[in-house]
């Protein structure tokens, strides 16, 4: 869509300081809505007692926007407005809801649709994702790829036989931002063994089922200045870092160590599941037994590890002693080989790298995997260790945290922005992919996101410039809360948003949730333990304002689902007050 939205026109529908512009906290035009509507069937009922409690003005500019002349959207012009800003029609976030749309869409189903994820379609609307520019973007990416495909350099990895089998032309991009913004090319469908970028992951399940301490009792953060395979330790005989093979395997053997092999893959394989927007992760198995054939190296490490006390209690032998046996050592290399084994395909890989950019949060689900503080400590070794003895090159050109892997993958990831991902499986001779390496040179000259490109006052054309503050992250908390839109609010708890907040009526998300009989909103919130006994300025607690909807429904046609909502609820605050006084 070539018109942009001018946001000092939103600004003027939003006071962004004063919510009740936004939402009507005393229902009176919720009351004049229903009575005006009693013709119309119960669903279309519950559908105006949400809209009402908006300012529909600011959907209108959205809906108007699209029209083209006509009084309803065309379905066609949606989905290519929604796929120019970058995100996919089949995005989970949308709840398939898009799917469904009728070929033409009037005022009422387009507000509906907005209203299951209003911050996502406030962000494309307004041309406020990530990556503003993404046409220009996109084409840059095509341009660069066409200017490194012929770049043949390099072979395929031999050492594992079964790698020697991949065919070595194969070459894809992907690319996924911060906020879902998707975009692939090439053989962007090719499955391949993830190898060495398993180790950030493993790295970080350990610290996410213990804590930095704990870890790094048993391996260092140090850059090694040796071969990643080689046979050596620190000075206080624990692996360098847990980029290497050592520091991998013992990583390895810090996830839940004493349970079953089984076990302990299952649980690997949900995290990456999770981190790859919850698609489903395969294993190659002719790959793992082929690593399990010529593993002498790993053995190696292994046993040098053991015969140091490395596994066995690491730096504090008095804090961190563990019960370590050879049964433990076996099952711990086969577990790390299982890892190494894990195949993924470019997209994936993409939103991997893109949930490491968003700190832990899956941008295509808005689930958080990893704390902030680990993803941070992960990707300051990423920076210093994640690309074998090219690291300070690395660090020094391209700039920003990465992992490569033999297989021919390169994860990187640019902080807040977005992940990328690269496959093509020929190998310079420090192990990384040819071919990724050009793509990332090339990126970097054209786009300032190595790390210090700040220091040179270079601009960033394709990267919105602001960021939402806290007052509006509030604002948009109470809205979804209002309307029914629990994906905002996962989006916002994700980020850290404190549930409880409120306006200065002193009406936090649970007050707004309760006045509209949104049930799901309240089982959500009360499930994060919110505050129910806060109280607005009018002294009103968040059952009040139940109990004061539920009197409304005096002498109106209200359907049975919306009754019902509202009993629920109902129950539900009784039974927390009644805990809560016991």
């Amino acid at each position: 869509m070539d018109n942009i939205i001018n946001k000092n026109n939103i600004d003027n529908i939003i006071n962004k300081n004063n919510i009740d512009n936004i939402i009507n906290l005393d229902n009176e035009d919720n009351e004049n809505n229903e009575n005006n509507e009693n013709n119309e069937n119960n669903e279309n009922n519950d559908n105006n007692d949400d809209n009402s409690t908006i300012n529909l003005d600011l959907y209108k500019i959205y809906f108007n926007d699209l029209l083209n002349g006509d009084k309803v959207i065309k379905k066609s012009n949606f989905l290519n407005f929604i796929k120019s800003s970058g995100i996919s029609i089949n995005d989970s976030r949308f709840n398939n809801k898009i799917e469904y749309l009728e070929d033409e869409i009037t005022f009422d189903k387009f507000t509906d649709l907005l209203n299951t994820n209003i911050l996502l379609f406030k962000k494309i609307f307004e041309n406020d994702l990530i990556i503003s520019d993404w046409n220009k973007f996109i084409n840059d990416i095509d341009s660069i790829y066409e200017h490194t495909k012929n770049h043949n350099s390099g072979n395929v990895a031999s050492y594992i036989p079964q790698l020697k089998n991949v065919n070595p032309d194969l070459y894809s991009i992907s690319i996924c931002s911060i906020d879902g913004q998707i975009y692939n090319k090439g053989d962007y469908k090719q499955e391949f063994c993830v190898q060495s970028c398993s180790k950030p992951i493993t790295y970080l399940i350990a610290s996410d089922l213990n804590n930095s301490d704990f870890i790094h009792n048993f391996v260092g953060c140090e850059p090694s200045g040796r071969n990643f395979n080689e046979l050596c330790l620190n000075t206080d005989n624990i692996p360098h870092n847990p980029l290497i093979n050592s520091g991998a395997i013992m990583c390895a053997s810090l996830i839940d160590y004493e349970n079953t092999l089984a076990n302990r893959y299952d649980k690997v394989i949900k995290y990456w599941s999770k981190l790859a927007g919850n698609t489903k992760i395969n294993f190659s198995t002719s790959i793992y037994l082929s690593e399990k054939d010529t593993a002498d190296r790993n053995n190696c490490l292994a046993y040098m590890m053991q015969e140091s006390k490395a596994f066995q209690h690491g730096i504090n032998s008095y804090k961190y002693k563990r019960n370590w046996t050879n049964k433990n050592l076996e099952e711990t290399l086969d577990f790390y080989f299982q890892c190494c084994s894990i195949e993924i395909n470019c997209t994936q890989a993409s939103i991997i790298a893109s949930t490491l950019a968003n700190g832990g949060i899956c941008p295509v689900t808005n689930e958080r995997i990893f704390s902030n503080t680990i993803v941070k400590n992960a990707l300051s070794l990423m920076s210093s260790c994640g690309m074998y003895d090219y690291s300070g090159q690395w660090a020094y050109t391209i700039g920003i945290p990465a992992k490569s892997g033999v297989s021919g993958i390169i994860m990187g990831i640019i902080p807040n922005v977005m992940g990328i991902a690269v496959f093509s499986p020929k190998l310079d001779i420090l192990g990384n992919s040819s071919k990724g390496i050009e793509f990332f040179k090339k990126l970097t000259k054209l786009y300032p996101f190595h790390t210090y490109d700040n220091l040179c006052n270079k601009n960033n054309l394709v990267l919105k410039k602001d960021i939402l503050n806290n007052n509006i992250n509030v604002y948009n908390l109470l809205t979804a809360a209002s309307i029914g839109d629990l994906n905002t609010i996962i989006i916002l708890y994700s980020q850290g948003v404190d549930l409880n907040s409120y306006d200065y009526d002193k009406r936090t998300a649970l007050h707004l949730a309760c006045s509209e009989g949104q049930l799901e909103i309240v089982e959500f919130l009360l499930k994060k333990k919110v505050i129910t006994d806060c109280k607005d300025r009018w002294n009103n607690k968040p059952i009040d304002d139940i109990l004061k909807l539920k009197n409304t429904f005096k002498d109106k046609i209200i359907s049975k689902r919306k009754i019902n909502n509202c009993e629920k609820i109902i129950t539900l605050l009784t039974n927390v007050t009644t805990i809560l006084t016991t």
